[in-house]
């Protein structure tokens, strides 16, 4: 080491780059110059640019410093790249959705002319664009389709003071979060991005550039997420943006010392994505086959930022530039398959959708959420749709309906008082009456709503791990029992196994299914 690369300035961060393999004993090294350039030489080292490495304890010292990958990774020498094959099977099975009949819009500038779709004549698809009478009506449907994948590979965030070294990028079209399609994302994510299997899934829903949450929440529910992710073996999705809760993810995952980078998903949208048009892969260096971006935290207005903490983004395509929600489809579709992936002895992977403050597309995301089964926690005092929604929970009340049926509904005093609160929060958007049904619906679900607030006696990790204890004890199974068990075991959470499993008095454990514990622990 010089003055100029101190080794107390080199981060210990997880990198996916192949070590040199272990040389026994390992032999002393020179003493370093005291100035120059970085330059260790030795007889029989393997050589990299201006850097030579003799052992493998010093090849990963240098290799954990994301600035010698970046440099190596450019300069060629270290195949870091995407393969053919890779590139082969995305453009034979990965397809984006391109607008390919221009309709100008009547108010467009003629020397600029916009189409419908709202992106420009020279966006259009090339060659293959087709000019349409201005009269004529744009659809979605009818005006788009399908294409071969122009934006995919590997990312490196520049200007950024934190980012993980590299993270995955695929522009897909909408089309894929219907079902033939599964088994494609299924190989992508298994034989390509080669994750690990996790023991969670964690879906993260909250604000974004209206983000407006204390400190003491954040860190709170920064390091409770952490905990549970750590512990658990999780994947992470979330919108994927360079603002509000996405951000607070991303910082997290980029400060985490871990010899397993924990998997964060970004579900995007690539019409709002800004400066997309710098992931196409036309426009990638000559030398090397990742891309270079550039996050910026506030982007023109109606566009978003990738977030450079994230290690995957999907940027979901149907053809158009600043259509809203488009991704939330196939964000609620990738969910459910990789629950069905990682199936444990054909007991689905168990996923928790977290609620920090948020809006209108944070309750859809909780109501699709508890309809697929799984479990949500929300955090109190976040602000907002968050907060809205513990009122309603603490203060509906459940009746029963003819039939049977049984309905949570609110007394005529709290139904005022939380029209009040949206219309504090959301007057402006006319949506009082859609609101209040959604969170009512979602009211219905309470065996399977967590309420977390920082004053609680236990962190955010704990109650995110309980609340998938506390929704099975609604519908005692012994297979239920069974895969709890098998959570808490991998979990190492006795305290959760005491609490929620075995002071249930509702079902009690064979001799056979305690042996079989007892074998899947050792």
């Amino acid at each position: 080491p010089s003055e100029d690369c101190p080794t107390s300035t080199v981060p210990r961060r997880h990198t996916s780059l192949p070590l040199a393999p272990q040389l026994s004993p390992t032999p002393q090294l020179p003493p370093a110059p005291s100035h120059g350039p970085l330059r260790f030489t030795s007889t029989g080292t393997r050589v990299i640019s201006d850097i030579s490495v003799r052992t493998a304890g010093f090849y990963q010292a240098v290799m954990t410093s994301a600035s010698t990958r970046r440099n190596i990774r450019r300069s060629g020498l270290v195949n870091v790249t995407r393969t053919k094959s890779f590139d082969d099977w995305v453009k034979k099975n990965i397809e984006v959705r391109e607008c390919v009949k221009f309709v100008k819009k009547a108010d467009a500038p003629d020397n600029d002319p916009v189409c419908y779709c709202r992106n420009k004549r020279s966006v259009h698809l090339r060659g293959r664009t087709i000019e349409m009478p201005e009269d004529s009506t744009w659809t979605q449907r009818g005006f788009t389709e399908r294409t071969e994948n122009t934006a995919f590979g590997k990312i490196m965030f520049e200007n950024v003071e934190q980012s993980i070294d590299e993270a995955q990028y695929m522009r897909i079209a909408v089309d894929y979060g219907n079902s033939p399609y599964k088994e494609k994302l299924n190989t992508l994510i298994k034989d390509f991005w080669k994750l690990d299997p996790p023991g969670l899934l964690i879906s993260v829903s909250g604000g974004a550039k209206s983000f407006n949450v204390s400190q003491d929440i954040c860190a709170s529910f920064q390091q409770g997420l952490l905990n549970a992710a750590k512990s658990t073996d999780a994947w992470i999705i979330t919108g994927g943006q360079y603002c509000g809760v996405m951000k607070l993810v991303g910082d997290v995952i980029a400060r985490t010392v871990s010899k397993r980078r924990i998997p964060t998903i970004g579900i995007g949208n690539w019409g709002k994505t800004w400066r997309n048009e710098k992931l196409l892969i036309e426009n990638r260096r000559s030398d090397a086959m990742d891309t270079t971006y550039y996050p910026v935290e506030e982007p023109a207005k109606g566009f978003a930022t990738l977030d450079p903490n994230h290690t995957h983004h999907f940027l979901v395509d149907d053809g158009t530039t600043g259509n809203d929600g488009i991704e939330y489809g196939f964000r609620a579709a990738l969910e459910m398959l990789i629950c069905e992936m990682h199936k444990i002895e054909n007991v689905r992977l168990p996923m928790v959708c977290i609620m920090v403050e948020g809006g209108m597309r944070c309750l859809e995301i909780a109501k699709g959420t508890l309809e697929n089964g799984n479990t949500l926690v929300v955090l109190k005092g976040s602000g907002r749709v968050s907060d809205i929604l513990c009122y309603c929970f603490e203060n509906s009340i459940e009746i029963e309906k003819d039939g049977g049926k049984k309905e949570r509904i609110l007394p005529s005093e709290s139904e005022k008082e939380i029209k009040k609160l949206i219309q504090k929060d959301f007057g402006k958007y006319n949506i009082e009456r859609e609101m209040l049904d959604l969170v009512l619906k979602i009211s219905n679900y309470r065996d399977f709503v967590t309420i977390f607030s920082i004053h609680n006696p236990e962190p955010l990790d704990f109650y995110i791990l309980s609340s998938l204890m506390s929704s099975a004890n609604a519908n005692v199974m012994a297979a239920a029992k069974m895969r709890q068990m098998r959570l808490a075991i991998t979990w190492g959470h006795a305290k959760i196994a005491r609490q929620f499993i075995f002071s249930q008095k509702l079902y009690k454990f064979s001799a056979d299914e305690l042996n079989q514990l007892m074998f899947f622990s050792i």
